[in-house]
Parts: C-alpha cells; structure tokens; sequence
C-alpha cells in the first residue's frame, strides 16, 4: 500500500502478515462456500419446481386438446344436422314448386283443350 506524505513523497507500507491475510482469505472462501450452498439448493428447488411446471404444462395441454377435440365434433355434429335440415327443406321447396308447376300445366292444357 501507498500512502502520501504532506511533502509529496511516498512511504511504501508493508504488506500484512501471512497468518492475518490467509484468515481473510479463508473468510472469504467460507463465504462463498456458504453462499454456493445456497444457490446450490435454490438451483435444486428451481429443477423441482421446473418440473412440475412442465407435467402441469403438459396436463393442461392435453386437457386443451381434448376440449378442441370436443368442440371440433359437437360443430360437426351441428354442421351436419344444419346440412341435413336445409336439404329437407330445400326439397319441402321443389316438391311444392313441382307441384306448383304440374297444376299451372294442368291448367294451361284445360285452356287449350277447351
């Protein structure tokens, strides 16, 4: 370490002793054994955690699909029987036109024959 002195020089200061920084280092490894420690297990808590929000995913996927699934065959269902109700009526419709059609002719061959 430096430190100035007023007259502008510089006395050089002795580092400190081996024993006192080999305990400030071993402070310091301590720690940071202790705070790995702890990230080590917060890590594990995060994998757990990972995971079960992984089966949770797939489960409400798998629900997801099934209810798509159902509601994909309840509108087919319907889109059939709509289908199915309008043909009827459409041929309600030609068969009343049809005969609409046989009596206008009737009555167009009653007016010639006549």
């Amino acid at each position: 370490m430096l430190a100035p002195w007023d007259d502008g020089s510089v006395v050089v200061m002795p580092p400190p002793p081996l024993p006192d920084r080999m305990t400030l280092l071993e402070d310091k490894v301590d720690a940071l054994t202790g705070r790995v420690d702890v990230l080590a297990e917060r890590v594990g808590n995060l994998e757990a955690r990972t995971g079960d929000l992984t089966t949770e995913m797939r489960t409400g996927f798998r629900a997801l699909e099934y209810q798509i699934r159902e509601s994909e065959q309840r509108l087919r269902a319907g889109f059939k029987e709509s289908i199915k109700e309008s043909e009827e009526e459409t041929r309600r419709q030609m068969r009343v036109l049809h005969e609409a059609v046989l009596e206008n002719m009737a009555k167009l061959g009653e007016g010639r024959a006549s």
